[in-house]
């Protein structure tokens, strides 16, 4: 017995005396780079013991440290937060780097696929270039009666609450999945008038699962999660989401298509939906490669959207005159017409609104952070970051450094006008992501945007409430941790 306890003693010491010379070089870089003082072993550990007010100290940090700092969340936990416009430059169009391997935690969910390829490049590239002409020009304009139809029901919500104190990210989260579901899926889902569904609840507790183990330094093992009540419920959510998409695509592929003329391979007599489209792909995709994208895509226009929605109605709720100049550029298109819909020409016209929503996914980017993961040294500024390295684009902290944003907490549409536009610095603005694998719907998610807000305002103003404060937590997406609160007064003409 005292022979074999020696034995393990002795093994586990070998481990850690392998695991410190292998990793010696990697950590003696690690601590020449930019630091703030920590603890010993538990580093900046108490720092991270609440969401709240977590991207607001990385900006802090980043600022003081010229653009790059390491933060140590704990003992084996490392961060290299990012907001420098030239680093950020390397790290989105190198392909000596790869997305970080945290984004595993959505493989039991959208499998291996474009969401989640982190050395994979090849087959990324073949899963983008699939995806890439369900969101050519010519299928966006069918997406706009889709567009125009969801946001009535919003309108009716809205209509409910005429002077009253709403919770608007959570309304406008609900048309926001609507709309990507009869976009991507092609059949309604029914969200807002049915927001307590099984679907609706299964994608929440999915979501709140995965931010969880994302920031959690025991979840994130998979040996560990799985002993976990949340793998149990995470199980549950998957077979109530899977069971949903893979019945809509069954449905689809028993239903033959009518014959139409086509441009680009877009039926132009019907309104198609990616599905559709992803559909005609069939003998390049496998089944589960199919669902797991048709999923990343419902996953990746929801929350997005609609925080962003959201946070535009709140600053213009607290900026009345940026409200009234959107609203004038709408009454120059639509006079005192209240019901004639939105066109894709419409959208087009809408040039300060456009401005408005650059300008409101500057100051709360739906995703505040992209994790990177670096497969070679890349000397920088005198430093040498390490192969291995994870780091983190701070979108949140470089769209607010002065260095690139004057005054950069304030609301200033104007930012985004043409004239001032063509100043801003090139990889310091990145709502969207940039580089060969930045978001591939983002012409789709201006003009969704840009559909329902100006349905909206031209209906009902918002206005701020008194005793509110607005307070973001990064999760999957950057999200309000109390909903976002606005009072709902209908428009006079």
């Amino acid at each position: 017995m005292a022979s074999a306890f020696i034995l393990a003693c002795v093994a586990i010491l070998a481990v850690f005396v392998y695991r410190y010379f292998k990793n010696k070089r990697f950590n003696e870089l690690l601590n020449k780079l930019p630091s703030p003082p920590g603890l010993p072993v538990l580093g900046h550990v108490s720092k991270f013991k609440k969401l709240e007010g977590l991207m607001d100290m990385i900006t802090e940090y980043v600022d003081e440290y010229d653009g790059i700092v390491l933060l140590r969340p704990g003992p084996t936990i490392k961060y290299f937060a990012v907001a420098d416009h030239r680093l950020v430059e390397y790290l989105c169009n190198s392909r000596k780097v790869v997305k970080s391997k945290r984004y595993r935690l959505f493989e039991r969910w959208l499998g291996r696929g474009i969401f989640t390829f982190t050395t994979e490049y090849d087959q990324w590239k073949i899963h983008r270039n699939l995806i890439t002409p369900a969101f050519h020009i010519q299928v966006l304009e069918q997406f706009v009666p889709t567009f125009n139809s969801v946001t009535d029901v919003f309108l009716e919500k809205l209509s409910e609450n005429v002077n009253k104190t709403v919770d608007i990210f959570e309304l406008v989260n609900l048309c926001a999945l609507d709309i990507i579901a009869e976009t991507a899926l092609g059949v309604p889902l029914h969200a807002q008038t049915n927001s307590f569904s099984k679907y609706v609840n299964s994608l929440e507790e999915l979501l709140r699962i995965i931010a969880v183990r994302s920031f959690s330094a025991l979840k994130v093992h998979d040996w560990i999660f799985r002993l976990t009540n949340d793998y149990d419920k995470e199980t549950e959510a998957l077979k109530v989401l899977k069971g949903y998409t893979n019945s809509v695509i069954d449905a689809k592929q028993n239903t033959s298509r009518s014959n139409g003329a086509t441009v680009n391979g877009i039926d132009k007599k019907r309104r198609l939906a990616v599905l559709d489209l992803l559909l005609e792909k069939k003998g390049v995709l496998t089944e589960s490669e199919l669902s797991n994208l048709v999923e990343g895509i419902m996953f990746a226009g929801h929350d997005t959207s609609g925080v962003a929605m959201a946070a535009l109605f709140y600053l213009i709720a607290l900026h009345p005159e940026v409200q009234d100049k959107a609203f004038e550029e709408l009454r120059d298109i639509y006079g005192n017409d209240l019901e004639r819909e939105v066109t894709y020409k419409d959208l087009q016209e809408m040039k300060y609104l456009e401005m408005v929503a650059k300008e409101a996914l500057r100051l709360f980017p739906p995703a505040p952070i992209i994790s990177k993961q670096l497969l070679e040294d890349y000397e920088f500024n005198g430093y040498i970051i390490p192969k291995g390295l994870n780091a983190l684009v701070s979108i949140h902290s470089i769209h607010r450094r002065e260095k690139y944003f004057p005054n950069p907490n304030k609301f200033d549409p104007e930012r985004f006008s043409p004239e001032n536009q063509s100043n801003i610095t090139p990889f310091s603005y990145l709502p969207f992501g940039l580089g060969p694998r930045n978001c591939v719907g983002q012409k789709f998610a201006m003009l969704e945007m840009k559909a329902v807000v100006s349905k909206v305002l031209r209906k009902f103003k918002f206005l701020p409430v008194d005793d509110f404060k607005l307070t973001m937590i990064p999760q999957i997406v950057q999200k309000p941790k109390n909903g976002i609160f606005l009072k709902v007064v209908r428009r006079q003409y």
